[in-house]
């Protein structure tokens, strides 16, 4: 077993708490204990491997930077209050992102262990920056909010004593714990009260229940006497809170029912949009539809075509294509709307650069082969000139040749292409059409790409070549197929020498042209004959 294998099989047993496992292979070779990777310690604190992390410290050679790392941090957020303790005692070190990530898990048990530890408390963000990301908002409100209240409360008693973060009420906000947010007020110094009751943020809060669609906020906020606004109910049907938008709208909020509707579609929300079509909504923008495509909500788009909304039957099959839905591209398709071959180069284009995922084209580029007879030449170009040869395997071929439209120089450029590309005989006989034989072309092009294969596929389906195509091959410098030509019978000149470009082509050309040339006479030459011609005439 080599090296590389065992230290692999060391990491994987910590990872994995295979005690066992680390005392046999260290037993084998004692160099493993300095393999130790700082992220190993830390995936065993996150999975409670107690056993692992003793032995790891007692047996093994831990580095210096596991002293700030973020194992502490790993073991509060699962709970795992041994593994928190020992990595303590080893040395490590304790923060407040620690408070955080238990907090966070609702381990009331590791946040109690820490006050005792004298953790220092700070959060990731600065409590001056009035902008918070959503993201960060959401993360406050899961600290110790949607968790649970107990850690909410342990955490302003003991940690943050006199104080709280006005903006981890935006975190309560969204996290929808009616508890929290009221000892979040009630705990609150007049100080920050008269920061957390002006308008501009109360209403940023108000839009941050809609839009985790949290009803129960939404309605304690109502009640408090704070002012309703259109972009609650765009907020709620956004999120596809149904019971939030039907609260609003029953309570007056201003409403904009296309605007509403169109973020409905986007959501997926069947009830938002047929609550809003059922209350008189109605908007002739073909906005819907097309935002049924983009994002994929196939139920969607069926219930606003029986509904009589339009859509773009050129646009809206693009749309299916281009964002790989091809559930609804199937059902524009079956309900009317015509699959241009356009189509075709859009979905090789998409594989050609890499545009979302290639699987998933591929499925709309088989659809595509079935539904539309006609295979555009602009697509075969395309694949041709990227050298994308797998492509070819859903094109239909067949039509493409036999299509007088197209003409006979682009299908010849088309497989003169492929051989210069160095394909597959399997695509050159797909491609292949029995008139081109008298044309030497194919052969030229494959002797100067260095076709080998192909040459000698060309050579022996009867394709014709110039005698002099050696020189071809010599001027490219390949020469596997200048002698592959030359034992056919083709010419190896002058010609051939002066054309060719590297040394092996040049000596190979050079030996044979120098048996050709007349040896000169010599002295000796000439007595010889002289007496071979006297012998003669005796």
């Amino acid at each position: 077993m080599s090296h590389e294998l065992k230290t692999c099989i060391f990491d994987t047993s910590i990872r994995t708490g295979k005690v066992e496992y680390l005392r046999y292979l260290l037993s084998k070779e004692s160099d493993l204990a300095n393999t130790v990777s700082v992220s190993s310690i830390e995936y065993a604190a996150l999975h409670g491997h107690l056993a692992v992390l003793q032995f790891l410290f007692e047996n093994c050679y831990i580095h210096n930077n596991i002293q700030s790392s973020r194992a502490c941090e790993n073991a509060a957020k699962r709970g795992h209050l041994e593994c928190l303790q020992y990595l303590h005692d080893q040395g490590i070190e304790l923060d407040g992102m620690c408070y955080y990530r238990a907090a966070q898990g609702d381990h009331l048990d590791c946040i109690q262990y820490l006050h005792e530890k004298h953790c220092p408390w700070f959060l990731p963000w600065d409590h001056n920056n009035e902008f918070v990301e959503p993201a960060q908002l959401l993360e406050m409100g899961e600290m110790g909010v949607k968790s649970s209240f107990r850690c909410l409360q342990y955490l302003h008693e003991h940690v943050w004593r006199s104080h709280l973060y006005p903006k981890f009420l935006d975190g309560a906000m969204i996290s929808g714990n009616i508890q929290c947010i009221q000892y979040i007020e009630n705990k609150t110094e007049q100080r920050e009260r008269s920061i957390i009751q002006t308008p501009s943020p109360w209403a940023v809060r108000f839009g941050y229940a809609a839009l985790s669609g949290n009803l129960e906020c939404l309605q304690y906020l109502h009640q408090k006497g704070y002012p309703l606004s259109e972009a609650l109910t765009r907020a709620a049907s956004s999120v596809g809170s149904i019971a939030c938008l039907r609260y609003l709208h029953e309570n007056n909020c201003p409403l904009d029912g296309q605007c509403c509707m169109i973020e409905a579609t986007k959501a997926g929300s069947l009830e938002c949009l047929q609550y809003l079509h059922d209350i008189g909504y109605k908007t002739k923008s073909e906005e819907c539809c097309q935002a049924a495509i983009q994002w994929g909500h196939l139920h969607c788009l069926q219930y606003l075509h029986k509904k009589g909304y339009q859509w773009n039957k050129k646009d809206s099959c693009y749309v299916a294509v281009r964002n790989q839905q091809m559930p609804c591209l199937q059902y524009l398709h079956e309900n009317g709307c015509d699959l241009s071959p356009e189509l075709y180069w859009v979905c090789i284009w998409m594989i050609v650069y890499r545009v979302g995922k290639i699987s998933e084209t591929v499925i709309c580029l088989q659809y595509l082969q079935n539904a539309v007879v006609d295979t555009p030449f602009t697509a075969i170009k395309l694949a041709l000139e990227h050298n994308m040869e797998s492509m070819f395997q859903y094109f239909n071929l067949d039509a493409f040749l036999n299509d007088d439209a197209i003409g006979k120089r682009p299908r010849k450029k088309s497989f003169l292409k492929a051989i210069r590309n160095k394909w597959s005989l399997i695509t050159l006989r797909r491609l292949y059409k029995d008139e081109w034989e008298n044309d030497p072309m194919f052969c030229i092009e494959a002797a100067q790409y260095g076709s080998l294969q192909i040459l000698e596929y060309l050579l022996n389906n009867g394709f014709q070549a110039s005698m002099d195509i050696c020189n071809d091959a010599a001027e490219s410098g390949y020469i596997d197929c200048l002698k592959f030509l030359h034992e056919r019978g083709f010419v190896v000149n002058q010609e051939t020498l002066d054309a060719a470009n590297t040394s092996d082509c040049i000596k190979y050309c050079s030996d044979y042209v120098r048996q050709l040339r007349p040896r000169k006479r010599s002295a000796s030459d000439a007595f010889d004959d002289k007496v071979l011609s006297e012998e003669e005439e005796i």
